[in-house]
Formats: structure tokens, C-alpha cells, sequence
């Protein structure tokens, strides 16, 4: 497995940054709040402030993004492998355009960021390029009705197709939603902008949107990049699918002794290896379907949960408090109590 160093802790970077409390009000009807992936206007608009007014703690958050390589003022566009069709194998055996899709996501993703905190041009021209040379993606070579090439391992598709849908929608989100602090659009034509979502709605959500079956960080990603999907298109049967998802995927990741006794709960879909967790009691409490594997991939499940629930909330949603889980006495956990028993073990 390939790791994405940049996407997720820049996200959590900058939203420790902008941690602003603001009253969200769960609608019967859905209204779509933009840019709202991840991080609110609310949060957004703080942190810009923030930066402006010489904070040191966002501004050194700020010049580490602009002296990363996904940062450069001169970041090229590096592409989908040769025909459009990119090939993922376990180990990164082959990888042929997948490194390729981690770096122009995350660049797009902080191209996007630092041309709505500076209001400098050349990030959002730069944020635009990436997205409208992936705006004719095709996909995964083995998802999506692609075949596979005889002889070539094609197994990572599906979790790669996760990763790049927890990114793209983030950067689209902020380059055609926000504004710089003079009022001013970032020129990505309404034409563009509809073509990169088609390309998101064609190539990507048809392979995630069900999730995999298999380990917590492939479900917890498809979920996540599901949910992004689903508000930048503005499409709320698939907001819905996201959510049902993760209420089901949620229990069966986090034990919880109080909840769940003896045994972890059943997934959803799959049979997902424990890696060898056979002792599911109070001396166990909050293990995780991967922490016998390694904490990578653990983190990497609690991550993409943590950031879906995020947009939910959000996008007016309750996954955090939702007490869909009940004990034979009675107990009422709310969902986000496997997630912070999960977060404290993981911090020993």
C-alpha cells in the first residue's frame, strides 16, 4: 500500500487551525452549504482571518503548504497514465499514474487553499489545470467495467479511487465556491466545473459508492469520498447512502465492550480480517478492526470517519450523536464514543 502524506494531515492541519464552534441546524429538507467538505465557510473565513491578522500558528501552517511541492507556484501537472486508464497493484506493483493521482489531488487540494487564504492567482490558475487535465480521467484499469491487462495486478483500483475522491471534491469545492477576501471568484468556468464533476460522478462514484467489504481504511475512504461526492454534486440520495454507510461501518471498526460483549460487531458487508484480534473484552475496549495489523492503516480508518462525519455536520447531519447502538441493558452510545475511545487508545 502506497501512503498519502499530504492529504490528511493537511486537512487536519487546517482544521485544528480554524477550529471554530458554530451552531449547526439539522433541516427536514436539505440545504447545501458550499464550500462544505471537510471544513465550513465558517472555518474557511477564520482561518483566512487569522492568517491576515499574523497569526503564527496558522501562518506557519500557511508557509509550510507554499514550501511543500504540492504548494510551488510552479507545480506541473502530472497526469493519468497514457490513454486514460491509470493501473494500481497491491505495493504499488504496478503504479502507473496512481502516484501521479495522490500528487495532483494533493495539489489541488492546497493550490486551492492557498489561493482562497492569499488570494494569489497563480494557485488558483495552477488548482484549475490540474482539475481540467483530470476532468477526462477514465479510471482504474479493473473498476468500473475497465479491464485489467493479463499478467498486471489491478487490486488497488478500488482503494485508490477512495483516496482521489477524498481529495477532489475538497479542492473543487473551495475553487468554484470560495472567494478571495476582496470578493473575488477564482475564474473557473461553470464548463469546467461541470465536466470535473461528471468526470467524479462517471469514473469515480460508481466504484465507491458501496463501499468494498474488506478492510476499515478502504470502506472508511470510499465512505468519505462518497459523502464529498455526494455535496459537490448536490445529490442527496447519495448524502444519504453515505450516511447509512457509515452508521453501518462504524460499529463493526470501534469495539465497544459495553455495546458488543463478547465479540465485535458484524460488518455490514465482507468478513473483514481482525489481523489475529481475538479477545474482545473490557481489557480491550476501543481496538480497531486494523490496530493488530498497524497503526497506519488504523489511523487511516479513523481519519476518513472522522471527516465524512465532519461534512455531515456540516451539511446539517448528526452522525456524530447518533445512539444507534443499544446493549441488552439498555445503553445509549452515541457513534462519536467508539471514535474518541478509538483516538485515545491509539494516542498511547
Amino acid at each position: 500500500m502506497r501512503i498519502t502524506p499530504f492529504g490528511r494531515p493537511m486537512a487536519l492541519a487546517f482544521a485544528i487551525a480554524c477550529a471554530v464552534v458554530f451552531a449547526s441546524t439539522i433541516a427536514t429538507a436539505q440545504t447545501w452549504v458550499h464550500p462544505g467538505i471537510v471544513v465550513s465557510p465558517q472555518q474557511l473565513l477564520a482561518t483566512r482571518t487569522a492568517y491576515q491578522n499574523g497569526d503564527l500558528t496558522v501562518g506557519n501552517q500557511v508557509n509550510k503548504a507554499m514550501a511543500s511541492s504540492y504548494g510551488s507556484t510552479t507545480y506541473a501537472v502530472q497526469g493519468y497514465y497514457p490513454g486514460g486508464i491509470s493501473q494500481c497493484g497491491a505495493n504499488s506493483n504496478p503504479n502507473h499514474g496512481c502516484q501521479a493521482a495522490d500528487n495532483d489531488s494533493n495539489a489541488a487540494y492546497v493550490q486551492a487553499l492557498l489561493w482562497y487564504l492569499t488570494g494569489n492567482q497563480t494557485y488558483a490558475n495552477n488548482a484549475m489545470n490540474i482539475m481540467n487535465a483530470w476532468a477526462s480521467f477514465q479510471g482504474y484499469a479493473g473498476t468500473n467495467g475497465l479491464s485489467c491487462p493479463s499478467g498486471t495486478d489491478c487490486s488497488n483500483g478500488p482503494l485508490q479511487s477512495g483516496w482521489d475522491a477524498e481529495k477532489w471534491p475538497r479542492a473543487a469545492e473551495i475553487l468554484y465556491y470560495g472567494r478571495t477576501s476582496s470578493g473575488a471568484s477564482s475564474g473557473w468556468s461553470s464548463t469546467g466545473f461541470t465536466n470535473f464533476k461528471n468526470m467524479l460522478i462517471n469514473v469515480y462514484q460508481p466504484v465507491i459508492q458501496n463501499g468494498s467489504g474488506v478492510n476499515g481504511n478502504w470502506d472508511m475512504s470510499m465512505i468519505d469520498g462518497t459523502m464529498q461526492i455526494a455535496v459537490l454534486t448536490e445529490n442527496r440520495t447519495l448524502l444519504n447512502q453515505a450516511r447509512t454507510m457509515w452508521l453501518g461501518r462504524v460499529p463493526d471498526l470501534f469495539y465497544l465492550n459495553a455495546i458488543d460483549g463478547s465479540s465485535h460487531a458484524a460488518s455490514p458487508r465482507g468478513n473483514p480480517s481482525w489481523f489475529g484480534q481475538s479477545i474482545f473484552n473490557s481489557s480491550t475496549e476501543n481496538v480497531n478492526q486494523e490496530t493488530c495489523r498497524d497503526l497506519t492503516h488504523t489511523e487511516d480508518s479513523i481519519s476518513s470517519t472522522m471527516m465524512a462525519a465532519e461534512t455531515d455536520w456540516i451539511q446539517g447531519g448528526e452522525l456524530y450523536t447518533d445512539t444507534n447502538n443499544s446493549s441488552e441493558t439498555g445503553a445509549q452510545v452515541k457513534a462519536e464514543d467508539r471514535i474518541v475511545g478509538a483516538l485515545n487508545l491509539i494516542a498511547g
